[in-house]
């Protein structure tokens, strides 16, 4: 018993560390990179999820584990080119706005700069 709760610690502690750097990552590749199957990663990601050791959501349908500072970004650059709207009140929107567009102009110059 100690010792399953001790590998447990272990991938969990593994599997974190693993999907940090990314902003999106396929499940089955966090899978395997810590060598437990599928489903057994979807449980520990969402133990660290509820635990709050790794702020990110579980998107079912594609199987990827998107975390939460990434997806942000991406929402205000969907907002400030018109593919979706906020639904808050209108100085929040201004103010997300005003980051979407200064997101979109860093994200076009990163591309020039791109080989």
């Amino acid at each position: 018993m100690y010792v399953e709760e001790m590998r447990r610690n272990v991938r969990l502690a593994a599997l974190a560390d693993s999907a940090r750097p990314f902003c999106r990552v396929s499940i089955g590749y966090l899978a395997q990179e810590i060598g437990v199957r599928k489903e057994e990663a979807v449980n520990l990601l969402r133990v660290l999820i509820l635990d709050e050791r790794l702020k990110a959501h579980i998107h079912g349908k594609d199987d990827m584990l998107i975390l939460d500072k990434w997806y942000t970004y991406i929402r205000y650059i969907y907002v400030a080119k018109g593919l979706c709207r906020l639904r808050e009140n209108s100085s929040t929107a201004k103010a997300a706005q005003g980051l979407a567009n200064q997101l979109v102009k860093i994200e076009s110059a990163v591309l020039r700069r791109l080989p």
